[in-house]
């Protein structure tokens, strides 16, 4: 549900259906994002993610650095900028 009818109560209902279906972890918003960057922010975060020692914490961490700093690559493979 979006627009003004929703409140964030939302993501509760989600996680419990996450959790109930086995997830281990889940990681939402609460804000309209744009399908791009939110996939080049995911292959981020499960890049950094794959890297031995780095918990979910870091990976996040280190995928929003990238996004912030323009280090995430377009879809095109051109350099960000």
């Amino acid at each position: 549900m979006t627009g003004a009818a929703a409140d964030g109560r939302e993501i509760d209902g989600l996680g419990f259906l996450a959790e109930e279906k086995g997830a281990h972890a889940i990681m939402a918003t609460l804000w309209e994002v744009d399908d791009e960057s939110t996939g080049k922010f995911m292959q981020r975060f499960y890049q950094q993610l794959s890297a031995p020692g780095i918990t979910k914490a870091e990976a996040l961490q280190r995928a929003e650095l990238a996004l912030l700093h323009r280090e995430v690559e377009p879809q095109d493979g051109s350099p960000a900028g």
